[in-house]
């Protein structure tokens, strides 16, 4: 796939973490928020016929349901970003009614996605900078001193090394944890010969795996087709993928933005790896197996309903490169892509 180069190289900017500090990780934390969640699982609440049925937290994604007579209200807050947290904006307010529970306030500096689902009406989706979670009163300290705590890990993952630097662990920690869940895809509407390409979409979970200094990444890609006409009937392409990345012989990655035909299309961002002049990094699509220069990985779309992933395209850049320099890479030498 020929790629247009449209990001200068972002230099290995190293991410602190608070490493060997004894504190919980990220996904201890969320383990235990989730615990706290969960004890308000079929607890009435608001009144009688109230009952929560779900309150989970994973990740960048919290999801409450709740059901009535009239059906099932689920809200799902999505693209939170924990290092915009207000620190100072996390209270609670009680009911009267029942006071065992407690619905608390969680303010951003950022806006956050909600989508809104009832049983019987059209979904909404719109914006807020907070969300709200139900949780036994006696438990308010207990979940504060988490929704903090991943505050402090994004925090650090985004600030420039001092003295503290992530490990290897951390920092395959922090990449998987963009790909878990991950969904887009690319469109298009450009004639190829007898068939249409439509539009593509990750299909699976990215699976990452580090061992020593090589990262193998493993995902499937779908194609959708349609004849020129939109008969019924699609054609579907199957694309799995396999790249085994030698980080220390890494010279540079960076971020491309796929190139298209299409005049209206949303396009993949990429990450990019040049291998060394000594090096072959091996890519295998549909088991035929290639070395190019650069290997290219999907790593989010550049449209997606309105949102801009663009900080979220930048860290996950800087964490490559930090990755990089871990496993023994030498200073990038140049970024010129074909």
């Amino acid at each position: 796939m020929k790629l247009l180069l449209t990001i200068c190289l972002l230099l290995a900017t190293t991410i602190t973490v608070n490493a060997q500090d004894g504190k919980p990780t990220k996904k201890q934390t969320i383990a235990l928020i989730n615990r706290i969640t969960a004890l308000s699982i079929g607890k009435q609440y608001g009144n009688k016929e109230i009952i929560i049925t779900e309150n989970k937290l994973t990740d960048d994604k919290y999801s409450y349901s709740i059901t009535l007579p009239g059906g099932i209200f689920k809200d799902t807050y999505s693209d939170i970003s924990w290092e915009t947290l207000d620190t100072e904006g996390i209270s609670f307010q009680k009911n009267d009614y029942y006071p065992s529970l407690v619905q608390v306030t969680v303010d951003f500096e950022k806006e956050i996605e909600i989508e809104e689902a009832h049983t019987g009406s059209e979904t909404k989706i719109g914006k807020r900078s907070y969300m709200w979670i139900v949780i036994p009163t006696e438990k308010f300290d207990s979940i504060k001193k988490g929704f903090l705590r991943l505050a402090e890990i994004a925090k650090a993952l985004t600030i420039k090394a001092q003295d503290g630097k992530p490990t290897k662990e951390q920092t395959m920690e922090f990449i998987v944890s963009h790909f878990k869940g991950k969904s887009f895809g690319d469109q298009c509407i450009q004639k190829d010969s007898e068939w249409q390409f439509i539009w593509g979409r990750l299909n699976t979970d990215f699976d990452l795996v580090l061992e020593g200094n090589i990262l193998t990444v493993k995902w499937q890609y779908i194609h959708t087709y349609k004849t020129a006409g939109y008969p019924s009937g699609d054609k579907e392409t199957i694309i799995n993928s396999i790249a085994k990345i030698d980080l220390s012989k890494t010279e540079a990655v960076g971020s491309f933005t796929q190139q298209n035909r299409c005049k209206n299309a949303s396009l993949l961002i990429l990450a990019g790896f040049k291998a060394n002049a000594s090096l072959k990094n091996s890519y295998r699509e549909n088991g035929k197996v290639s070395y190019p220069e650069w290997i290219e990985i999907p790593i989010n779309s550049y449209v997606c309903n309105g949102c801009n992933n663009e900080l979220e395209n930048k860290k996950i850049i800087q964490a490559f490169n930090h990755l990089r320099k871990l496993c023994g890479a030498p200073e990038p030498i140049s970024f010129d892509g074909n």
